[in-house]
């Protein structure tokens, strides 16, 4: 690994890798951010639990480690909705086939109907220049690597140990997807905020939010780190934010 100023460049070598891209949001009762796990239950319970790319786990109950290509977010207007790429796009197909639309949510009955869908194809690469990115309630810290980050006494070196805990959290959506990166990409966090305590699976846990520049190609809504496929991590572009509720609050984007 090569340094280049204060942040790390990650050396490989690739040319571009194509990205399927869907997302829905559905015109339901607003949802918050926390009542995705709630959501994901009832879409996963909807299209059968044999179908575990809607909820990675094995039917003992034992999670699947890979990356989620299925995701499920709260888009604008607190819209809950899914996230699918790569195979992920085909296997939405398990919950569009359904003639009935209804969920439980919370045990109450509600159908869901398309509000939007946007269906994209992107060309994943290295760019010349880096572009500018946030990232909310990333999760980047586990049980190993809590109590070294915490033993980090220097604000530089904390950021330093965070930007290569990012890096590698963006190899694991590249491999996820099959883009093999080749070739050096960079990444530098530019701002830090507190880290806040957010619940996955019940459990309080810290999480950060961020901002950051990179030359990789990151298309809108992607996640990364641990509960990606609940809503955490999710990266956004940082170009247009207009407003202070914009600026800390991406589900109106």
């Amino acid at each position: 690994m090569e340094t280049k100023g204060d942040y790390p460049i990650y050396s490989f070598q690739t040319m571009s890798h194509l990205l399927r891209y869907l997302s829905v949001s559905f015109s339901v009762p607003n949802i918050s951010r926390r009542e995705i796990p709630a959501f994901r239950a009832a879409v996963a319970e909807k299209v059968g639990f044999e179908n575990d790319m809607f909820h990675n786990h094995q039917p003992d109950g034992k999670f699947i480690y890979r990356y989620p290509l299925i995701q499920y977010k709260v888009f604008k207007q607190q819209q809950p909705g899914v996230l699918c790429l790569q195979e992920g796009v085909d296997n939405i197909y398990h919950l569009f086939s359904k003639r009935s639309w209804e969920i439980k949510l919370h045990g109450e009955p509600i159908t869901l109907k398309i509000a939007h869908l946007k269906m994209e194809q992107y060309h994943l690469e290295v760019k010349d220049r880096t572009m500018p990115f946030r990232v909310q309630s990333w999760q980047a810290l586990n049980q190993h690597n809590y109590k070294e980050y915490l033993g980090i006494d220097s604000l530089a070196q904390r950021i330093q140990f965070l930007e290569q805990l990012l890096a590698s959290h963006l190899l694991w959506f590249a491999k996820g997807v099959g883009w093999q990166i080749e070739k050096r990409f960079d990444v530098s966090i530019t701002d830090l905020t507190e880290s806040k305590i957010a619940k996955y699976k019940g459990i309080p846990v810290s999480t950060f939010d961020l901002t950051f520049k990179s030359n990789l190609f990151i298309p809108s809504h992607i996640g990364i780190g641990k509960g990606a496929s609940r809503g955490l991590g999710t990266i956004y572009p940082n170009q247009h934010r207009k407003t202070n509720e914009q600026t800390t609050n991406p589900e109106t984007f």
